[in-house]
């Protein structure tokens, strides 16, 4: 199930049965290169207020490999999508190693102030909350 497409061919997918939990960001045909995303609690992002969005860890290598920009540009892409499609969800825990390079363009915290989030004290380098207003 696509839940989103752009005009550089990426899309953002989802197994339709929800069998497989992951969320992905890829090029079509390009399924040897997809980004999986882990959204904690597995199976229960529709009915959690509180989850953690990660790089799923086997795909780490993956968003290593990738330049600077087209990280920013992947999480300026999916976040958004992620917060209209759950709507319950009043804090978002985001954790990538690229974090604090991704935070230096100001897209991502637009895309979480667009949605009614605020942002919160980060405890990690990695790792930083936002909390629904």
């Amino acid at each position: 199930m696509k839940l989103g497409k752009w005009d550089d061919g990426y899309f953002f997918d989802a197994d339709p049965r929800r069998e497989d939990p992951l969320y992905y960001y890829l090029q079509e045909g390009g399924w040897g290169s997809a980004l999986g995303f882990e959204v904690d609690p597995l199976y229960d992002e529709h009915t959690a207020t509180s989850v953690s969005i990660r790089v799923w860890p086997q795909h780490l290598p993956r968003e290593a490999g990738m330049d600077a920009a087209e990280r920013c540009e992947m999480y300026h892409r999916i976040i958004p999508i992620l917060l209209r499609r759950f709507p319950k969800w009043s804090r978002v825990t985001l954790q990538s190693s690229f974090l604090p390079e991704i935070m230096e363009h100001d897209l991502l915290s637009a895309a979480f102030t667009a949605a009614g989030f605020c942002r919160t004290m980060s405890t990690t380098r990695n790792e930083q909350t936002w909390t629904k207003a």
